[in-house]
């Protein structure tokens, strides 16, 4: 029988979520299957649908096809590529993939990838923090630039939030 948690306990392991900054990421590059490895349990318990995986190497094939990641270097994965692949699988739950890939470019455009990846961490996991709250607030915005277009990834990460809670509620509530 499956292990259950209940929404409660569910809650408190958001409490504590944290996703690891740019400088935290392997500094090695990696084959794809230990990105996946190092990528899936770090993630799991942002999914929407626990019995799925959140990265595979199919879909890491599709997301440099579809020019959403940049190729690898000699079948190699190194730290820009797992931020990549870390907000893809937040974003993807919530998006299609052509709105993703906009959103990308967009900040890629705007922002070093060290900037843009920490602050995406950072929000999601303030936007999770008080979503999950029993008294959900707006959490306060980090960002350093106050530019307009920070609002995108905020918004997202505040949308991700609710309806992950919504989900997991449903989820747990059920059975």
């Amino acid at each position: 029988m499956e292990n259950m948690i209940t929404f409660q306990e569910y809650t408190q392991k958001i409490q504590t979520c944290r996703l690891p900054r740019f400088d935290e990421l392997p500094d090695m590059e990696l084959y794809a299957d230990q990105v996946i490895q190092y990528l899936n349990p770090l993630l799991s318990v942002l999914q929407f649908d626990e019995h799925e995986d959140q990265i595979t190497p199919s879909m890491i094939n599709n997301y440099v096809r579809m020019k959403l990641l940049p190729p690898a270097h000699k079948k190699r994965y190194d730290r820009r590529h797992i931020a990549y692949l870390t907000a893809i699988s937040i974003y993807k739950q919530l998006y299609s993939i052509d709105h993703i890939r906009s959103m990308i470019l967009f900040q890629n455009e705007m922002f070093d990838i060290l900037v843009s990846y920490d602050y995406f961490c950072t929000e999601l996991e303030n936007a999770l923090h008080s979503t999950f709250r029993s008294d959900p607030a707006m959490p306060k915005d980090t960002t350093a630039t106050n530019r307009e277009e920070r609002v995108f990834v905020r918004a997202s990460c505040l949308a991700f939030s609710w309806q992950l809670k919504a989900e997991k509620y449903l989820q747990y509530k059920s059975c």
